[in-house]
Protein backbone atom coordinates (compact mmCIF):
# COMPACT_ATOMS: atom_id res chain seq x y z
CA UNK A 1 0.00 0.00 0.00
CA UNK A 2 2.87 2.41 0.75
CA UNK A 3 4.30 1.63 -2.66
CA UNK A 4 0.92 2.45 -4.21
CA UNK A 5 0.86 5.73 -2.32
CA UNK A 6 4.31 6.71 -3.57
CA UNK A 7 3.38 6.06 -7.20
CA UNK A 8 0.83 8.85 -7.25
CA UNK A 9 3.60 11.32 -6.52
CA UNK A 10 5.72 10.23 -9.51
CA UNK A 11 6.38 12.86 -12.13
CA UNK A 12 4.94 12.33 -15.60
CA UNK A 13 1.54 10.88 -14.73
CA UNK A 14 -1.49 11.94 -16.77
CA UNK A 15 -2.92 15.16 -15.32
CA UNK A 16 -6.44 16.54 -15.57
CA UNK A 17 -6.46 19.10 -12.73
CA UNK A 18 -3.89 21.08 -10.70
CA UNK A 19 -2.66 18.88 -7.87
CA UNK A 20 -0.27 18.75 -4.95
CA UNK A 21 2.72 16.51 -4.33
CA UNK A 22 3.78 16.59 -0.70
CA UNK A 23 4.39 20.23 0.17
CA UNK A 24 5.00 21.31 -3.47
CA UNK A 25 2.11 22.62 -5.52
CA UNK A 26 1.70 22.85 -9.28
CA UNK A 27 -0.64 24.51 -11.75
CA UNK A 28 -1.31 22.72 -15.03
CA UNK A 29 0.09 24.70 -17.97
CA UNK A 30 -3.39 24.63 -19.54
CA UNK A 31 -4.70 26.66 -16.62
CA UNK A 32 -1.68 28.97 -16.79
CA UNK A 33 -2.39 29.54 -20.49
CA UNK A 34 -5.90 30.72 -19.63
CA UNK A 35 -4.52 33.03 -16.93
CA UNK A 36 -2.10 34.70 -19.36
CA UNK A 37 -4.66 34.69 -22.20
CA UNK A 38 -2.43 32.67 -24.51
CA UNK A 39 -2.93 29.54 -26.61
CA UNK A 40 -1.66 26.48 -24.74
CA UNK A 41 0.53 25.45 -27.70
CA UNK A 42 2.22 28.87 -27.67
CA UNK A 43 2.79 28.70 -23.92
CA UNK A 44 4.41 25.26 -24.36
CA UNK A 45 6.80 26.78 -26.91
CA UNK A 46 7.69 29.54 -24.43
CA UNK A 47 8.29 27.05 -21.60
CA UNK A 48 10.48 24.86 -23.79
CA UNK A 49 12.50 27.95 -24.72
CA UNK A 50 12.87 28.86 -21.04
CA UNK A 51 14.04 25.31 -20.26
CA UNK A 52 16.64 25.52 -23.04
CA UNK A 53 17.89 28.83 -21.68
CA UNK A 54 18.09 27.40 -18.15
CA UNK A 55 20.06 24.41 -19.43
CA UNK A 56 22.68 26.71 -20.94
CA UNK A 57 23.36 28.27 -17.52
CA UNK A 58 23.03 24.91 -15.69
CA UNK A 59 19.82 25.72 -13.80
CA UNK A 60 17.63 22.79 -12.74
CA UNK A 61 14.41 23.55 -14.61
CA UNK A 62 12.47 20.96 -12.59
CA UNK A 63 12.13 23.54 -9.82
CA UNK A 64 10.10 25.61 -12.29
CA UNK A 65 8.51 23.23 -14.82
CA UNK A 66 7.70 19.48 -14.69
CA UNK A 67 6.99 17.60 -17.92
CA UNK A 68 3.64 15.84 -17.88
CA UNK A 69 0.78 14.53 -20.04
CA UNK A 70 -3.00 14.91 -20.15
CA UNK A 71 -5.78 13.07 -21.91
CA UNK A 72 -8.93 14.55 -23.44
CA UNK A 73 -12.08 12.79 -22.25
CA UNK A 74 -13.21 10.16 -24.73
CA UNK A 75 -9.80 9.93 -26.40
CA UNK A 76 -6.93 7.51 -25.77
CA UNK A 77 -4.18 9.80 -27.08
CA UNK A 78 -2.06 11.70 -24.55
CA UNK A 79 -0.94 15.30 -25.07
CA UNK A 80 2.05 17.13 -23.54
CA UNK A 81 1.73 19.74 -20.84
CA UNK A 82 3.78 21.07 -17.95
CA UNK A 83 3.20 21.33 -14.22
CA UNK A 84 4.21 24.85 -13.34
CA UNK A 85 5.51 25.50 -9.80
CA UNK A 86 5.13 28.77 -7.97
CA UNK A 87 8.69 29.65 -9.01
CA UNK A 88 7.75 28.79 -12.59
CA UNK A 89 4.75 31.13 -12.47
CA UNK A 90 6.96 33.89 -11.08
CA UNK A 91 9.42 33.29 -13.93
CA UNK A 92 6.64 33.53 -16.53
CA UNK A 93 5.29 36.71 -14.92
CA UNK A 94 8.71 38.38 -15.20
CA UNK A 95 8.66 37.70 -18.96
CA UNK A 96 5.38 39.59 -19.40
CA UNK A 97 4.60 43.27 -19.80
CA UNK A 98 3.84 45.19 -16.63
CA UNK A 99 0.00 45.25 -16.84
CA UNK A 100 -0.44 41.63 -17.93
CA UNK A 101 2.34 40.52 -15.62
CA UNK A 102 0.62 42.14 -12.66
CA UNK A 103 -2.73 40.52 -13.50
CA UNK A 104 -1.12 37.11 -13.87
CA UNK A 105 0.84 37.52 -10.61
CA UNK A 106 -2.38 38.24 -8.70
CA UNK A 107 -4.10 35.25 -10.34
CA UNK A 108 -1.39 32.67 -9.65
CA UNK A 109 -0.80 33.91 -6.07
CA UNK A 110 -4.53 33.48 -5.37
CA UNK A 111 -4.44 30.00 -6.97
CA UNK A 112 -1.53 28.79 -4.86
CA UNK A 113 -3.09 30.20 -1.70
CA UNK A 114 -6.25 28.28 -2.56
CA UNK A 115 -4.31 25.03 -2.95
CA UNK A 116 -2.32 25.56 0.24
CA UNK A 117 -5.54 26.18 2.16
CA UNK A 118 -6.83 22.80 1.02
CA UNK A 119 -4.07 21.13 3.06
CA UNK A 120 -5.64 22.14 6.37
CA UNK A 121 -6.90 19.19 8.39
CA UNK A 122 -6.32 15.54 7.48
CA UNK A 123 -4.99 15.03 3.98
CA UNK A 124 -7.73 13.63 1.71
CA UNK A 125 -5.25 11.48 -0.16
CA UNK A 126 -4.19 9.78 3.08
CA UNK A 127 -7.84 9.10 3.85
CA UNK A 128 -8.28 7.46 0.48
CA UNK A 129 -5.31 5.16 1.02
CA UNK A 130 -6.50 4.32 4.53
CA UNK A 131 -9.81 3.23 3.06
CA UNK A 132 -8.15 1.20 0.32
CA UNK A 133 -5.81 -0.45 2.83
CA UNK A 134 -8.71 -1.40 5.09
CA UNK A 135 -10.59 -2.82 2.13
CA UNK A 136 -7.61 -4.97 1.14
CA UNK A 137 -7.27 -6.29 4.69
CA UNK A 138 -10.94 -7.25 4.83
CA UNK A 139 -10.77 -8.79 1.38
CA UNK A 140 -7.75 -10.84 2.41
CA UNK A 141 -9.70 -12.24 5.37
CA UNK A 142 -12.61 -13.17 3.12
CA UNK A 143 -10.26 -14.89 0.69
CA UNK A 144 -8.78 -16.99 3.47
CA UNK A 145 -12.28 -18.24 4.29
CA UNK A 146 -13.09 -18.99 0.65
CA UNK A 147 -10.54 -21.40 -0.78
CA UNK A 148 -12.69 -21.90 -3.85
CA UNK A 149 -12.09 -18.27 -4.77
CA UNK A 150 -8.36 -18.92 -4.99
CA UNK A 151 -8.90 -22.06 -7.03
CA UNK A 152 -11.21 -20.19 -9.40
CA UNK A 153 -8.58 -17.49 -9.88
CA UNK A 154 -5.94 -20.10 -10.70
CA UNK A 155 -8.33 -21.68 -13.19
CA UNK A 156 -9.00 -18.35 -14.89
CA UNK A 157 -5.30 -17.66 -15.24
CA UNK A 158 -4.86 -21.08 -16.82
CA UNK A 159 -7.68 -20.37 -19.26
CA UNK A 160 -6.14 -17.04 -20.27
CA UNK A 161 -2.74 -18.64 -20.84
CA UNK A 162 -4.41 -21.32 -22.93
CA UNK A 163 -6.20 -18.63 -24.90
CA UNK A 164 -2.94 -16.77 -25.56
CA UNK A 165 -1.41 -19.98 -26.90
CA UNK A 166 -4.38 -20.42 -29.23
CA UNK A 167 -3.89 -16.88 -30.54
CA UNK A 168 -0.57 -18.03 -31.98
CA UNK A 169 -2.46 -20.47 -34.21
CA UNK A 170 -5.13 -18.03 -35.34
CA UNK A 171 -3.86 -18.02 -38.94
CA UNK A 172 -4.60 -21.72 -39.16
CA UNK A 173 -8.24 -21.10 -38.24
CA UNK A 174 -8.10 -22.99 -34.93
CA UNK A 175 -9.35 -20.11 -32.76
CA UNK A 176 -12.80 -20.84 -31.29
CA UNK A 177 -12.94 -19.99 -27.55
CA UNK A 178 -14.29 -16.64 -26.37
CA UNK A 179 -13.88 -15.75 -22.66
CA UNK A 180 -16.09 -12.66 -23.01
CA UNK A 181 -19.65 -13.96 -23.36
CA UNK A 182 -21.47 -11.02 -21.74
CA UNK A 183 -23.90 -9.27 -24.10
CA UNK A 184 -22.90 -5.82 -25.36
CA UNK A 185 -25.92 -4.06 -23.85
CA UNK A 186 -24.96 -5.48 -20.45
CA UNK A 187 -21.37 -4.33 -20.92
CA UNK A 188 -22.57 -0.82 -21.85
CA UNK A 189 -24.74 -0.63 -18.72
CA UNK A 190 -21.88 -1.85 -16.54
CA UNK A 191 -19.52 0.71 -18.09
CA UNK A 192 -21.97 3.48 -17.20
CA UNK A 193 -22.23 2.17 -13.64
CA UNK A 194 -18.45 1.84 -13.20
CA UNK A 195 -17.81 5.29 -14.68
CA UNK A 196 -20.36 6.78 -12.30
CA UNK A 197 -18.75 5.07 -9.28
CA UNK A 198 -15.27 6.17 -10.34
CA UNK A 199 -16.48 9.76 -10.73
CA UNK A 200 -17.97 9.65 -7.23
CA UNK A 201 -14.72 8.36 -5.72
CA UNK A 202 -12.71 11.01 -7.58
CA UNK A 203 -15.07 13.76 -6.38
CA UNK A 204 -15.19 12.60 -2.74
CA UNK A 205 -11.43 12.05 -2.47
CA UNK A 206 -10.57 15.13 -4.57
CA UNK A 207 -8.44 13.01 -6.90
CA UNK A 208 -8.04 12.92 -10.64
CA UNK A 209 -10.19 10.35 -12.39
CA UNK A 210 -7.20 8.68 -14.08
CA UNK A 211 -5.49 8.13 -10.73
CA UNK A 212 -8.64 6.60 -9.25
CA UNK A 213 -8.75 4.20 -12.22
CA UNK A 214 -5.05 3.40 -11.76
CA UNK A 215 -5.51 2.40 -8.15
CA UNK A 216 -8.76 0.57 -8.92
CA UNK A 217 -6.93 -1.61 -11.46
CA UNK A 218 -3.94 -2.18 -9.19
CA UNK A 219 -6.00 -2.99 -6.09
CA UNK A 220 -8.30 -5.30 -8.07
CA UNK A 221 -5.34 -7.18 -9.50
CA UNK A 222 -3.68 -7.52 -6.09
CA UNK A 223 -6.93 -8.70 -4.56
CA UNK A 224 -7.49 -11.31 -7.29
CA UNK A 225 -3.85 -12.33 -7.53
CA UNK A 226 -3.73 -11.84 -11.30
CA UNK A 227 -3.25 -9.20 -14.01
CA UNK A 228 -5.72 -7.66 -16.45
CA UNK A 229 -3.35 -7.26 -19.40
CA UNK A 230 -3.69 -10.85 -20.72
CA UNK A 231 -7.48 -10.45 -20.71
CA UNK A 232 -7.15 -7.13 -22.53
CA UNK A 233 -4.97 -8.72 -25.22
CA UNK A 234 -7.56 -11.45 -25.75
CA UNK A 235 -10.42 -8.92 -25.91
CA UNK A 236 -8.65 -6.76 -28.50
CA UNK A 237 -7.93 -9.83 -30.62
CA UNK A 238 -11.49 -11.20 -30.34
CA UNK A 239 -13.18 -7.91 -31.16
CA UNK A 240 -10.56 -6.38 -33.43
CA UNK A 241 -10.84 -3.24 -31.31
CA UNK A 242 -7.61 -1.54 -30.27
CA UNK A 243 -9.52 1.09 -28.27
CA UNK A 244 -10.62 -1.42 -25.61
CA UNK A 245 -9.26 -0.70 -22.13
CA UNK A 246 -9.07 -2.46 -18.78
CA UNK A 247 -12.46 -1.00 -17.78
CA UNK A 248 -14.03 -2.85 -20.72
CA UNK A 249 -12.39 -6.07 -19.50
CA UNK A 250 -13.79 -5.57 -16.00
CA UNK A 251 -17.28 -4.88 -17.36
CA UNK A 252 -17.09 -8.01 -19.54
CA UNK A 253 -16.24 -10.51 -16.81
CA UNK A 254 -18.90 -11.04 -14.13
CA UNK A 255 -16.45 -11.67 -11.31
CA UNK A 256 -14.25 -8.70 -12.14
CA UNK A 257 -17.24 -6.36 -12.42
CA UNK A 258 -18.73 -7.44 -9.09
CA UNK A 259 -15.39 -7.02 -7.31
CA UNK A 260 -14.64 -3.60 -8.84
CA UNK A 261 -18.13 -2.26 -8.09
CA UNK A 262 -17.91 -3.44 -4.48
CA UNK A 263 -14.51 -1.80 -4.06
CA UNK A 264 -15.75 1.58 -5.32
CA UNK A 265 -18.93 1.37 -3.24
CA UNK A 266 -16.88 0.50 -0.16
CA UNK A 267 -14.61 3.52 -0.69
CA UNK A 268 -17.62 5.81 -1.15
CA UNK A 269 -19.34 4.49 1.99
CA UNK A 270 -16.21 4.83 4.10
CA UNK A 271 -15.42 8.29 2.74
CA UNK A 272 -18.93 9.49 3.57
CA UNK A 273 -18.50 8.02 7.05
CA UNK A 274 -15.26 9.97 7.57
CA UNK A 275 -16.99 13.21 6.57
Amino acid sequence: MEEMKNEIMKQGAVQEEPYKSGSVHYIDSREVAKMVEKEHSNLLKDIRRYITQMGKVKIDFSEFFIESLYRVEGQSREYPCYLVTEKGCEFIAHKMTSEKGTAFTVAYIDRFHEMKGALEGKDELDKFFDVMKEYMIQQSKRDQQQEETIQTTIGLIGQVMERLEKLETQKAGILSWNPFSVQQDVIDQRMRTLNGLVDQVADLCQMERNKVLHFLYKTLQESLGMTLNPYLMVMKSERGDDTACNLHVIASVDRFYKQAAEMCQDVIARKNLFD
